[in-house]
């Protein structure tokens, strides 16, 4: 399956820039570009440092049990488009040059099975303030595609571990900044819903002066509402909760009683009463975390064993996983990277039953050596809603697979996406995002962020 259209947002160089496989086809598109459509330009939020240090960091605190920290919201509005930065109108005389251009194009483009859709203008957004380190760990469409949500946390310059939200949201077919939404120090990102628009917050948490609080957060009007504070162990500094992907279901995960072990509990978020809960007991080592997963299921989970998902009324095994696995949203297939904790690892990619565990294939690539293996364990994906897609991001690599056959559709070419503006600060492995349809893609490497088409 090919791929149909790039454009890209590029901090570095604040230019909107076509990222096709062939020139003459980019050229063409962007110069009869419609002048009103704008990506615009996103302020860099790195600094020189240890980034790849500060990103694994980041990655083990996340897979341990997803550690995430009053609360002041503002949001920052998108500024409009520049008149002195857009381009000019195509004069009259022009039509003739420009029409051939764009037939040149299309023939072009059709050799090759691509049609590159870019808006080629400079455009002028209001810069955001400096945020040192920026780290994206959501990237996720609306359900009509409309909008792109996009979640990251910051880390100040010259802060230790003050960490912040930052709440981007885009409109997905200009790839524009609708609205910014930065929420105060010490707070960490913990689960949102399959639509982006509501995301659990947490605030103050591991600190010793002050009680940790969670909070559930509007992301596109930044209204925030609290999660009770007695759905969690009163000693805990760090509680953990996750959302449903319909977003009516909250749950909490606590551990304080030794008989009952690990209890994820989940309350209906209207009535705010309990509807269910699960138990299981300790594991033997690791980082333990559990919560609501997308579909309303249970799901316990340990950073180096992975954990189950259980049937929230029945306790009943659905399906157990590794620790780096995806779920979709419906639950009705599992992907399953390699686990190189344990030497036998297979070097292949697992397609399972989301609601059985069976075994049903695996994605079409190729793992040569342990390695290879090793990349790719740390890889990571998303699911493009129900529509049986599954984009994987490893090591330098960005692919489309259909579920569950596992057939490769699309193979995204580097230079489309990868962020070199400095490779040695940039993760290798991109953050993904896909459209509920499977025919929109969203990628982040470092300050560059990509939206692709897919047929």
């Amino acid at each position: 399956m090919a791929v149909t259209g790039r454009c890209s947002i590029t901090r570095a160089t604040g230019r909107v820039e076509a990222v096709p496989d062939h020139d003459v086809t980019a050229n063409a598109a962007c110069l009869c570009a419609d002048t009103e459509r704008a990506m615009p330009q996103v302020a860099d939020g790195s600094q020189d440092g240890e980034r790849l240090d500060m990103m694994e960091q980041l990655r083990l605190a996340v897979a341990a049990k997803r550690p995430f920290s009053g609360i002041v919201t503002a949001i920052q509005p998108a500024a409009s488009v520049s008149r002195a930065n857009r381009w000019p109108r195509i004069a009259k005389a022009d039509t003739t040059l420009c029409r051939l251009l764009l037939v040149m194009g299309f023939f072009a483009a059709v050799l090759v099975n691509i049609v590159p859709e870019c808006a080629a203008q400079d455009v002028s957004v209001a810069t955001l303030p400096d945020t040192g380190e920026a780290y994206t760990v959501s990237l996720i469409f609306s359900k009509d595609g409309r909008l792109l949500h996009e979640i990251q946390l910051l880390n100040p310059p010259a802060a230790v571990a003050v960490w912040s939200v930052r709440a981007i949201t885009y409109d997905a077919t200009t790839g524009s900044i609708k609205h910014v939404l930065n929420l105060g120090p010490n707070t960490w990102f913990l689960s949102a819903t399959s639509d982006g628009r509501t995301a659990i917050i947490s605030v103050d948490r591991d600190r010793e002066d002050k009680r940790a609080y969670l909070l559930l957060v509007d992301i596109e009007t930044g209204q925030t509402q609290d999660i009770p504070a007695q759905w969690f162990d009163a000693d805990d500094n760090n509680p953990d909760a996750t959302i449903s992907g319909d977003g009516r279901i909250v749950s909490a995960f606590t551990e304080s009683d030794q008989k009952i072990g690990e209890l994820v509990t989940l309350y209906d978020w209207q009535t705010k009463k309990p509807v269910a809960k699960q138990s299981e007991g300790y594991p033997a080592g690791g980082f333990s975390s559990g919560g609501v997963t997308a579909d309303g299921k249970i799901q316990f989970s340990n950073n180096r064993t992975g954990g189950d998902v259980v049937d929230p009324k029945t306790g009943r095994v659905l399906v157990t996983v590794q620790p780096h696995s995806h779920r979709s949203p419906d639950g009705a297939w599992v992907v399953e990277f390699p686990n190189t904790l344990y030497l036998d690892a297979p070097k292949e990619i697992i397609i399972k039953n989301g609601m059985s565990g069976e075994v049903v294939g695996k994605l079409e690539l190729r793992i040569a050596d342990d390695e290879e293996r090793e990349k790719w364990s740390w890889a990571g994906g998303a699911f493009c809603g129900p529509a049986g897609r599954f984009v994987a991001a490893a090591n330098n690599t960005v692919q489309v697979f259909a579920i569950p056959s596992g057939k490769k559709v699309a193979d995204f070419p580097i230079k489309s996406w990868q962020d070199d503006a400095d490779p040695a600060k940039t993760d290798p492995t991109a953050i993904v995002g896909c459209s509920f349809n499977g025919k929109r893609v969203a990628i982040r490497s470092g300050t560059r962020l990509t939206l692709h088409d897919l047929k």
